[in-house]
């Protein structure tokens, strides 16, 4: 017998998943069914991209996956620029690189983009980040993917920061990590960058 294949979560308006209940399998596993031709199962019955599609016969364990998340969802704050001006006497200024959007870090095409907007909201809501975070980054998600081309998802540009005598200054911006099985899709999206300053110390 076939080991069980693993694939990513279809097009629900497509297909319905059932779990298995199998003395080959255990629980978590699924065969995904389509809904107009109720018989009809995927299957993976070689090793070639191509061997693969529907059948309607005897149920048998090539026709059996694990669903897998497409992506999982890491958040980190990223320092672009600081400057601690508490003990000036003028204002100081400097320019930086800024880079906002989704970037592939991998490769300069996604595997496809059926679905890519909602699998990568998914995976941040998934991750319990809390509704602030899960709001800016579904936000920034939106945005990047309203535009076509790969090329486009992202945008550079040089910025000048000025942090204002007597104050601590600082600029930063949100970026989160999406990791899939596939490293082809994997990718990073940076946020619109936010600016403090404060008097004193920033927390941590």
């Amino acid at each position: 017998m076939h080991p069980a294949k693993q694939a990513q979560i279809p097009d629900k308006n497509l297909q319905q998943t059932l779990p298995v209940r199998n003395w080959y399998t255990v629980d978590d596993f699924y065969r995904i069914y389509n809904l107009k031709y109720s018989n009809a199962r995927i299957a993976k019955w070689g090793k070639g991209d191509g061997e693969w599609g529907t059948y309607d016969g005897d149920l048998y364990d090539d026709q059996v996956w694990k669903l897998v998340p497409r992506f999982k969802a890491a958040i980190s704050n990223i320092n672009i620029w600081s400057c601690d001006n508490r003990e000036g006497s003028v204002d100081f200024s400097e320019e930086k690189s800024v880079t906002i959007g989704l970037k592939l870090t991998s490769s300069s095409t996604v595997s496809t983009t059926v679905g890519l907007e909602v699998s990568l909201k998914a995976s941040a809501s998934f991750a319990g980040f809390g509704a602030e975070v899960e709001s800016k980054i579904s936000k920034q998600i939106q945005k990047s993917l309203s535009n076509t081309a790969e090329k486009d998802w992202i945008r550079k540009s040089t910025i000048k920061f000025t942090a204002p005598k007597g104050k601590n200054y600082r600029v930063k911006q949100l970026t989160c990590s999406f990791m899939s099985p596939l490293a082809a899709d994997d990718c990073v999206l940076n946020c619109d960058y936010v600016v403090e300053e404060t008097d004193g110390d920033f927390p941590n």
